[in-house]
């Protein structure tokens, strides 16, 4: 993983993102939060439960937030559109939800039983989540709720 913080130079420069703790597995997701740019989430594959780290200064320092999650691969996660703390990923064994920025985690009762989940994104106040051979499923997130 590389950042920069001149993206729109003409020629920027890339700085390798590589802290001690991290897995030595293949990233899966990197998400920046909009309108907070030095929130970042990052997510790993593997059966373990380092697979979620966060960060709130853009990258200088990093916690892993997945010690309560399943030892299983994170492939996605997404952050609500209408609340930064609400973060939701998808795994191996379905969505899985927070909504204290990644302290606590819950599985969703709505959407895809413990199916594998490729990928998740937004559709308006709808996360969509694409999964590995059960389709794709929605839920309806209104404002004021997770």
């Amino acid at each position: 993983i590389y950042k920069t913080d001149d993206g729109r130079d003409d020629s920027p420069k890339w700085t390798k993102m590589n802290p001690q703790n991290w897995p030595k597995r293949m990233c899966s997701h990197i998400t920046i939060v909009p309108n907070k740019p030095n929130m970042v989430y990052v997510t790993f594959t593997g059966y373990s439960k380092d697979n979620v780290w966060k960060s709130g200064d853009g990258g200088s320092s990093w916690a892993n937030i997945g010690q309560s999650l399943p030892s299983a691969p994170v492939r996605s996660l997404v952050v609500n559109p209408q609340n930064a703390d609400w973060v939701y990923i998808g795994t191996e064994v379905g969505v899985l939800a927070s909504e204290d920025g990644g302290k606590t985690w819950s599985p969703g009762n709505q959407g895809p039983t413990d199916c594998s989940v490729h990928e998740l994104f937004w559709s308006g106040n709808r996360l969509i989540a694409a999964t590995h051979g059960r389709g794709m499923f929605y839920i309806d997130i209104a404002v004021g709720q997770q």
